[in-house]
């Protein structure tokens, strides 16, 4: 029996060294020359099924680099100064990023025997080197990272050469689909040069896209991103808001048959969509990528915000079975963290959550608690999705007669409305389930009931209607941290006579303008803490109008005006820059937190690739910065008269990493021509800092 027992272990241990050979081989036999000088091999190159890993550490000394390992991150840092390269590399991912800027790898970066492997070419296609084979030689030829630099600063991206899908075969049937979406693609296809190309501008369209011809080329657009694609070419530009990147496809669009013909694994990475292959349905799946997780807090309510590069289908939530919390699956998509969710969480409800690739198109995210809570409600916005917990009103305590404290277990934001018609008041609060009585009764003799009800419930919202005796009772709500109160008053009807008509002098709209005007009301700014962010400066130029005007001069020359026009109403005024110097987004962000500021707000001057674009935009990303941005916007559409492009939501780095509300403002473009002339005249820039100003008395107004 004993030997039965050896024998089968044996021949297991056997199996398991025979796949793993399959699945992975050393080729000692390939050799590796970088600028034509042979470069010994101290470890050899691996396969992993068809895909070649070369030992990164091999070749530091020829390329006098340096290899640095981030045990916090669990990730490295490779070093090429002489080409200045920074790299980042975490094992078993596909993402890295170069000098700042994320890519995605055909195959994962591999940490195999304590050495760390990368896929080749593809790899040192990324840096920008030359990369060939002969004969089982390696041929690599790298040169200085020279490539051009657009309006945020970030160097060229160039995308990857190898397409992770088979090798299609002419005649059969062939599918591209995202989502719902379904397009048959057979006949629509060719290679050349191995590489795939496609006829995908009505898979385009039937996502939202819009397709606009020029003269070089053709304009493919959604949203907040724009590529401007041209034919014979591979470079194209790539615009994301207002940051305009050169990218390089793997092949230039081909024009043929009055059709346009696209590469399609670098043309969908270039839209950050990702792919797989369903050879069952013989599919080329396009998915979403998850790229970050955030958990916000707000003064109404705590979200967990899934940030993807594309809409997500809001998935059903499953309790789960072995502590409370929730879990559930969404579909379409890839999981790429820029950063992985942190151990714990410091919340009262939420312990913490994570997310897995469970399947090639699928993503698990979990949701845990520190005891049960209540289901949370999902719903989709302009960035992925978002989480929103959901509390419970436990009770509605009168204190004294006509004070009502409202208690609750997390974060609200009640709202109160007087209806003088119906003599009644009216608090709603969202984001709610009550635990309240249908009705209440009140001592104060103003109160003749009080009704509660689950009045909504998606989303949730409780609504409590107080029943008047007239409409001289007054209520008022004052939020606290321990819970809303809700205080009532009754304003006697004034016994004076009324005034006789006397002849009175009309003021002329002159000085009304004045009396109104915000000077009259400085000292809602006094001691006010208030950062002034003038985008980009240094060796970033920002946006270039006219191939001269660089945006880098005006959104300084703005914030100083600003920062004169608050300083003189006694605000404390933090500048990111006052000279035209470089400052890293993360350097700004992090003054402004060391200040605790009350507000945050990013002064910049748009730009587009078709210079007929004009407006106004603010972006928020934070929910308590969302009234911000608006009083901002609603400021200088009145003063500036300009098109309404309105407040958006985007995952910029300076709004979602302060801690404070915070804004980024484009008033108007400088590639558009009008615009243009606008702005280049002081007189117009003091105008945009006097709007920008009284946008912010407003905000602290209310």
């Amino acid at each position: 029996m004993r030997s039965r027992i050896v024998a089968i272990f044996g021949i297991l241990v056997w199996l398991t060294l025979l796949l793993s050979a399959s699945q992975e081989r050393s080729d000692t036999d390939w050799r590796l020359s970088i600028n034509r000088n042979p470069v010994p091999l101290l470890t050899p190159i691996i396969t992993v099924g068809d895909q070649l890993y070369l030992p990164i550490r091999d070749v530091l000394g020829p390329l006098k680099g340096t290899l640095t390992e981030s045990r916090k991150y669990n990730a490295f840092v490779l070093s090429l100064p002489k080409f200045n390269l920074s790299i980042t590399l975490k094992p078993n991912r596909k993402d890295i990023t170069v000098n700042t800027i994320r890519h995605y790898l055909p195959a994962a970066v591999l940490l195999h025997g304590s050495r760390l492997y990368v896929p080749i070419p593809e790899f040192f296609n990324y840096l920008g080197f030359s990369v060939s084979t002969q004969n089982r030689h390696l041929l690599i030829s790298p040169k200085r990272y020279t490539a051009t630099t657009q309006s945020n600063g970030q160097a060229a991206k160039l995308l990857s050469v190898r397409s992770p899908l088979p090798r299609m075969e002419e005649g059969r049937l062939l599918h591209i689909a995202y989502d719902q979406k379904r397009h048959n693609i057979s006949g629509q296809f060719f290679y050349k040069n191995d590489i795939l190309f496609a006829n995908l501008t009505p898979f385009f369209r039937d996502l939202g896209y819009s397709f606009e011809p020029t003269d070089t080329g053709f304009l493919l657009s959604k949203t907040h991103h724009t590529i401007q694609f041209f034919l014979n070419q591979n470079n194209a530009i790539s615009q994301f808001i207002d940051h305009q990147t050169t990218i390089y496809l793997s092949a230039p669009p081909i024009k043929k048959n009055g059709s346009i013909y696209l590469p399609v694994a670098s043309a969908l990475n270039a839209f950050f969509y990702a792919l797989e292959w369903t050879p069952q349905t013989r599919t080329i799946q396009v998915l979403s990528i998850i790229n970050d997780i955030d958990f916000l807090t707000s003064s109404d309510r705590d979200v967990l915000q899934i940030n993807s590069t594309h809409p997500l289908t809001i998935p059903s939530l499953t309790p789960y079975p072995w502590s409370p919390g929730y879990t559930m699956v969404i579909p379409n998509t890839k999981l790429l963290l820029s950063e992985a969710p942190p151990a714990k969480l410091k919340h009262g409800t939420i312990s913490k959550y994570s997310a897995k690739q469970i399947s090639p198109t699928e993503t698990q995210i979990k949701i845990l608690g520190h005891q049960p809570y209540d289901t949370p409600y999902i719903a989709v916005n302009s960035l992925g999705l978002e989480i929103n917990l959901v509390n419970r009103l436990s009770s509605l305590k009168e204190s004294t007669p006509g004070q009502f404290k409202l208690q609750t277990n997390g974060q609200i934001s009640p709202s109160l409305t007087h209806d003088k018609k119906h003599k009644k008041v009216i608090v709603d609060v969202p984001f709610t389930i009550s635990n309240l009585p249908k009705t209440l009764s009140s001592p104060y003799t103003g109160i003749t009931k009080i009704r509660t009800s689950q009045y909504q419930t998606t989303p949730p919202k409780t609504r409590i209607v107080f029943d008047l005796k007239s409409t001289a009772y007054n209520a008022t709500l004052t939020p606290h941290s321990s819970g809303p109160t809700i205080t009532f008053d009754y304003a006697a009807p004034s016994s004076k006579p009324k005034p006789t008509a006397t002849k009175q002098t009309r003021r002329s709209p002159k000085n009304e303008s004045i009396k109104k005007s915000h000077y009259s009301h400085g000292s809602v700014l006094k001691g006010k803490v208030i950062v002034i962010d003038a985008g980009h400066g240094g060796k970033d130029p920002g946006a270039i109008g006219a191939k001269r005007y660089q945006e880098k001069f005006f959104t300084l020359d703005i914030a100083k005006r600003l920062q004169r026009k608050l300083a003189k109403q006694g605000a404390v005024v933090i500048m990111t820059r006052r000279t035209d110097k470089y400052r890293s987004l993360q350097s700004r962000v992090a003054k402004a937190n060391r200040a605790k500021a009350d507000i945050f707000i990013s002064i910049h001057i748009n730009s587009f690739l078709k210079s007929s674009v004009n407006g106004t935009e603010t972006y928020y990303y934070k929910y308590k910065d969302r009234k911000l941005a608006t009083h901002l916007q609603n400021q200088l559409l009145k003063d500036l008269k300009s098109k309404n492009l309105r407040t958006k939501r985007a995952r910029l780095y300076v709004l979602r990493h302060t801690k404070m509300p915070a804004a980024l403002l484009e008033p108007l473009f400088l590639t558009h021509p009008q615009e243009r002339r606008k702005v280049i005249t002081p007189s117009y820039r003091d105008k945009i800092a006097q709007s920008i100003y009284q946008g912010i008395t407003n905000y602290f107004k209310n």
